[in-house]
């Protein structure tokens, strides 16, 4: 079942054997509230990218097939995102990987993982 984060869905996932997955929209923003409290005061300074940026720049290439195949059917949807999406996912998800033990615990990128 794809839900937010609210707790009270837990129950509901158990009682029926099903696996709960988040949506993107939450997770994404987590990181884009991660980068806005990275960026420095001074607005002549450029910041080199951090880690919250890339982790969306995961994302948005997410963003961007859906918008894409968002007129498809849905078994042509499917065949796209198995194609497409789950490399990317797969991707995503080794970069999380190497990089958990790069970022600080208790900060919001680390919030975000």
């Amino acid at each position: 079942m794809q839900a937010d984060g609210y707790s009270g869905y837990a129950p509901i996932c158990s009682a029926n054997e099903l696996t709960r997955i988040d949506c993107w929209n939450h997770a994404r923003r987590k990181f884009i509230e991660a980068t806005k409290a990275a960026k420095p005061a001074s607005k002549g300074k450029q910041a080199k990218p951090s880690k919250a940026d890339a982790a969306l720049s995961h994302i948005n290439k997410l963003y961007a097939i859906e918008r894409q195949i968002k007129d498809l059917s849905v078994a042509e949807r499917y065949q796209i995102r198995q194609a497409s999406s789950l490399p990317r996912l797969e991707a995503f998800k080794t970069w999380l990987d190497a990089n958990v033990g790069r970022v600080m615990k208790g900060g919001l990128t680390r919030k975000a993982w």
